[in-house]
């Protein structure tokens, strides 16, 4: 009896941690899925993957981490390092793709939240609006939308963007960009959370 219940026991804790959960349309939005590691450039890791020109360069990295979360989201976030190197949005994070069905006759909109924090001493240095961008894509189309956000040094704020609206069609499949090009420093994400109105169904 004490075999099949520790069998019965594992199993459902193995099951449990194999789970994927989401928010809306991000797969592992609080980044509590699998072990905190790094993430190696043009990898997924978890459902999320580290791209773009610069990412490979000194100093710059990606990893899912339990030192500095928000309290709120768990016991992991994601920690970029970023360096200024010139050219913008040449570091980038990336959420898997996540298949949606439209009506094909009402327009999407997208919001997207999540907790930030950064060490960059000026995160709207380049443009005022932040030096930090999310864009929404739908590969489905290679359309996107994009946003700036103002980040905020050493604190913990929630960020919240509406994304203009997505036209009309039968199916989407939507993924997230954290662009990091012209932020200098360790910023923090965690807690992502995702909400599509109109003509779609999540």
């Amino acid at each position: 009896m004490k075999k099949i219940s520790l069998l019965a026991a594992f199993l459902v804790a193995g099951f449990s941690y194999g789970q994927t959960t989401s928010s809306g349309f991000v797969l592992n939005p609080s980044f509590e899925d699998g072990p905190a590691e790094n993430i190696p450039k043009y990898r997924t890791v978890d459902n999320w993957k580290l791209g773009g020109d610069s990412s490979a360069d000194e100093g710059v990295s990606a990893d899912i981490q339990t030192t500095n979360v928000h309290a709120e989201n768990g016991s992991k976030a994601l920690e970029v390092r970023s360096v200024n190197v010139g050219g913008e949005w040449k570091i980038k994070v990336m959420s898997a793709a996540y298949s949606i069905s439209g009506n094909s006759t009402d327009d999407i909109e997208v919001t997207v939240g999540f907790w930030a924090k950064t060490t960059d001493e000026n995160p709207g240095s380049e443009n005022a609006s932040g030096d930090m961008r999310l864009i929404v894509k739908d590969v489905l189309t290679s359309s996107n939308r994009s946003e700036r956000v103002l980040l905020t040094t050493d604190t913990w704020v929630y960020i919240e963007k509406t994304f203009n609206v997505f036209p009309a069609a039968a199916n989407y499949e939507l993924t997230l960009y954290l662009e990091f090009g012209k932020v200098d420093g360790v910023t923090q994400i965690d807690g992502i959370t995702t909400s599509v109105t109109g003509g779609a169904n999540l």
